[in-house]
């Protein structure tokens, strides 16, 4: 099976994604707060920078098509 997408799908997609993964990011950020005040330890959320810096690339290969 192929999907064919053109590169305005693609980036539309991308964007899509891109939107949330910056929305996940901030309510991160903002709950940070809370967990420092209430002495909670945590870890950060190395899964979102991955997909950030995937997305990213992804971005770059479909500006190459």
């Amino acid at each position: 099976m192929q999907a064919s997408y053109t590169n305005e799908n693609a980036f539309s997609i991308l964007n899509d994604y891109n939107d949330i993964v910056q929305g996940l990011m901030t309510r991160w950020n903002k709950m940070i707060y809370g967990f420092e005040m209430f002495q909670i330890s945590y870890s950060s959320p190395a899964d979102l920078d991955h997909v950030d810096k995937e997305i990213k690339n992804l971005e770059k290969l479909w500006g190459l098509k």
